[in-house]
């Protein structure tokens, strides 16, 4: 992790907390940048937003102290490895492939309860959620995490655990073996 931020120049002192995708309307990232604002100890902490979107919006979040936006890149394992919580503040999802790569990466998650998010994680277990538009439960959720190591380390854990079990390519083949027998051959 410290490797991670002194590569992408961050202090490896400070605890980043991260999101990865689109800076839009439905991502509700303003939710995050409004819930990072309210955490004391502003000196120790870093919001990297690793994405784009409209200009005015992502320049009004780069003016905001000790928040980066990236722009689009290529490399978001760069990134999450930089990050010690991630959170997806979207007011409407599928699957969320971001947040999946980021439990992959070991991060302990703070979520909204929408799309499939709701199926993988499990509150208290492998992450937490927040309820959507509510930066305040979002401050208070963060910083029960940047507080407790423990905690952070815990969801961490059976983030990476959760998806190796569930996500795994071996899982997905059998799953989709089963699905397409049961299709043709009534099994």
């Amino acid at each position: 992790k410290n490797k991670a931020k002194k590569k992408l120049k961050i202090n490896p002192k400070k605890k980043v907390i991260g999101y990865v995708g689109r800076v839009s309307k439905e991502k509700n990232v303003h939710t995050l940048v409004e819930a990072f604002q309210r955490l004391p100890d502003q000196e120790k902490i870093r919001l990297l937003i690793v994405g784009d979107g409209p200009k005015d919006v992502v320049e009004n979040f780069k003016k905001i102290r000790n928040c980066t936006v990236t722009g689009f890149v290529n490399n978001v394992e760069d990134y999450l490895q930089a990050m010690d919580i991630f959170v997806m503040p979207s007011l409407t999802e599928t699957t969320s492939l971001a947040t999946l790569e980021a439990m992959s990466c070991g991060l302990p998650v703070i979520a909204t309860k929408v799309g499939f998010i709701k199926n993988y994680i499990i509150k208290d277990y492998n992450g937490l959620f927040f309820p959507r538009e509510n930066p305040g439960l979002l401050s208070i959720k963060l910083k029960k995490l940047l507080d407790n190591e423990a905690l952070q380390d815990k969801l961490a854990y059976n983030a990476r655990k959760t998806i190796a079990y569930s996500f795994s390519w071996e899982r997905s083949i059998n799953r989709i073996k089963r699905i397409l027998k049961k299709e043709y051959y009534g099994d």
